[in-house]
């Protein structure tokens, strides 16, 4: 008997009478069971297994069976992961099983951790598991030391496998053996050979893509051509977005690389997929297989790329960096504050429930007069007609700045552009004129004939290679007619920038075979030119109109607003409803519930909006003709209503007449 101090009184325990169990009640026994792959000689194993523990506890007169519950090529390091598992789990916390039984510690769980707290978990219900291999029956006293101890070795089982994989994972990358996850890669599929084989009219959506984005739309605008065009993604959908956009432009794979080990696992047991920065060593493969983007386009691609999502200073005074590219707004990354070189930065400001569109310094924006203490926030409205001003001043004295304006904008690709599709059109007519010569020199009889079939064949080659050329600059069109899309509408301005008279917004339907020669930016082609070409674009169009916004609605509604206003009157004039419309860099407009893409540039490289542009320019240079019979002391009919400097000094004398713009001609009428 156990000795106590005089102040430890020992109360005996009550020893509960023994019940009376029911020597013929069953176990509801369950069964667990697990393959790790998906190989055929696992599968076999795994039906092996379900067949056994079916017919062990079948055969056991004490025991029911409760259920198999068998998780099928899943690895065991994550009970999370085993839907099998945790199904079984949940019906021994509802009591409907008393016992669990399974081959070994390993197929219950490689992490030691987890299988401990299952064990514990199913303890403390009641419940035992029952451990084959290692005889082991988690109701008895030492079952979790020895639990511990096997669940540990299976742990280290499972590292010594993943470092083995790991190691053969990264001698296959030494050896340059690259394998494709082509549900995720568009444009190319696995070939008869197992090598990567290019898919042409995926290819062909890669390579738009990357010219959109060299042509200077973000990755957003680029998504939001995608999705109109119903272009499909690499898992077959029709809706993209930037984040698509940008891994397609930064997948080496379609310059015909392959980089190896972007991403690592972390451990086995989290299984943890981390990015690759520079923890692990990459393997770079390169010319593995058949490029879609030529890898000069890649190149520059990438460096487009860094230009816009770098930070960087303007100047030396500013502690701010420079924010992320847009393409939204004509004023990003060039308005710069005279205090401290930092960019100024489009924001939206509410006050006293009116909210109103400003820029602002991104120093003093985002720091207050830390950095920055004296820039001013300008109202965008203001900001605008100043810049106008501006520009009206300069095309004042054009005549003495046109030399410096030639010498910077002649490099400028669209002018070059511009420039070679009038080469190309010039040069069409002197083959044509070369054809009627030797037709003439037929007639007369005098000349060699196998010269003569020579030249021809010459002229022929020449005109079939400058009509090709001239088919790319419909290549818009073509991409929206080769996804279905007939009845396209181009639509476009003249006169946003003039003192006087109407701004006019042309929009015309062209047939998807349309291709009248000269159809061109309205301001790349003569005034003769023009004419001409206005009668042959109403002949062939399907359907056009012009709406005439007078100058009250643009004093009323500024000229942006006024602008959208003609857009859907002119889209409401047409006779045939478009499924499309493409405008030059417009954006926000109602289009009548149509769908709308806005070109950048769109006047120059887009064959409808071409043309809608010469409807505009000439419907609207008839109208300042007549104005100017009327008011013939401005020259209308020279300058069409633009601040020139004879415009502009004639306005001076004679103040302003019944169509000049009050809110353009502020800075030079008292």
């Amino acid at each position: 008997m156990i000795q106590t101090t005089p102040n430890v009184k020992i109360i005996p325990a009550v020893v509960k009478p023994i019940e009376k169990t029911n020597k013929y009640k069953q176990l509801r026994v369950a069964a667990y069971c697990r393959v790790s792959t998906e190989q055929e000689e696992q599968q076999n194993s795994y039906n092996v297994q379900i067949a056994y523990y079916t017919d062990l506890i079948n055969r056991k007169k004490e025991w029911t069976l409760a259920g198999i519950f068998a998780d099928e090529g899943i690895s065991g390091t994550q009970a999370k992961k085993r839907p099998e598992f945790l199904k079984m789990i949940r019906m021994c916390k509802k009591q409907k099983i008393d016992l669990v039984i399974t081959k070994s510690i390993s197929r219950f769980a490689r992490n030691t951790v987890d299988c401990l707290e299952y064990v514990r978990q199913l303890k403390d219900l009641g419940i035992g598991v029952l451990f084959e291999k290692e005889n082991i029956n988690t109701l008895t006293m030492t079952s979790e030391f020895m639990i511990a101890l096997y669940g540990s070795f299976a742990q280290a089982e499972s590292e010594s496998i993943s470092q083995n994989v790991s190691w053969g994972k990264q001698k296959a990358f030494a050896e340059g053996k690259v394998s494709f996850q082509y549900k995720h890669l568009l444009g190319y599929r696995r070939g008869a050979d197992g090598k990567p084989e290019i898919v042409p009219e995926e290819a062909e959506t890669v390579r738009m893509i990357y010219e959109l984005f060299l042509d200077g739309y973000s990755l957003t605008d680029i998504a939001k051509r995608l999705t109109l065009l119903e272009r499909k993604t690499a898992h077959g959908k029709t809706e993209w977005h930037r984040e698509i956009i940008s891994s397609i432009l930064r997948n080496e794979k379609y310059v015909g690389d392959a980089l190896l080990q972007k991403t690592f696992r972390v451990d086995c047991i989290s299984k943890k997929v981390k990015k690759n920065n520079g923890e692990r060593p990459m393997y770079l493969v390169t010319n593995h297989h058949e490029p879609i983007i030529d890898r000069d386009t890649y190149n520059r691609v990438q460096q487009e790329l860094a230009r816009r999502t770098s930070k960087r200073k303007i100047s030396d005074k500013t502690l701010t960096e420079q924010g992320k590219y847009t393409s939204k707004y004509a004023l990003s990354e060039l308005l710069i504050c005279g205090n401290c070189g930092t960019p100024y930065r489009r924001t939206t400001w509410a006050a006293r429930g009116k909210k109103q569109v400003v820029w602002r310094c991104i120093s003093r924006l985002e720091h207050g007069t830390k950095y920055c203490t004296d820039s001013p926030t300008m109202k965008e409205e203001k900001l605008h007609k100043a810049i106008l001003r501006a520009v009206n001043e300069y095309l004042g004295c054009r005549d003495e700045i046109a030399k410096i304006l030639k010498a910077n904008i002649g490099s400028v690709l669209e002018c070059q552009g511009q420039q070679e599709i009038l080469n190309l059109e010039n040069r069409l007519r002197e083959l044509n004129k070369a054809r009627n010569n030797l037709v003439g020199l037929i007639a007369s009889g005098g000349c060699d004939e196998d010269k003569l079939d020579s030249e021809f064949a010459k002229i022929f080659n020449e005109e079939q290679s400058i009509n090709e050329r001239l088919k790319e600059l419909k290549k818009i069109e073509l991409e929206y007619h080769k996804n279905g899309i007939k009845y396209i509408a181009g639509i476009d301005e003249a006169g946003r920038g003039p003192l006087a008279g109407p701004v006019v917004i042309g929009c015309v339907i062209m047939p998807e075979d349309s291709m009248i020669e000269g159809i061109n930016d309205s301001k790349k082609v003569s005034e003769k030119k023009r004419e001409k070409l206005y009668d042959e674009i109403i002949e062939n169009a399907i359907s056009w109109s012009v709406a005439i916004i007078d100058k009250q609605d643009i004093d009323e509604l500024n000229i942006l607003n006024a602008t959208k206003k003609g857009v859907t009157e002119a889209i409401q004039g047409l006779k045939t409803k478009p499924e499309l419309i493409l405008v030059d860099a417009l954006n926000g407009i109602d289009t009548c519930n149509i769908k709308y893409d806005s070109i950048i540039k769109g006047d120059a490289k887009c064959y409808s909006i071409s043309a809608a542009s010469i409807l505009a320019k000439v419907t609207r240079d008839r109208i300042m003709r007549e104005w100017d019979e009327v008011y013939p002391q401005y020259g209308f009919a020279k300058h069409k209503g633009y601040g020139t400097k004879a415009h502009i000094e004639a306005l001076k004398e004679y103040g302003p007449c019944p169509i000049h713009r009050k809110t353009f001609i502020k800075h030079f009428v008292d």
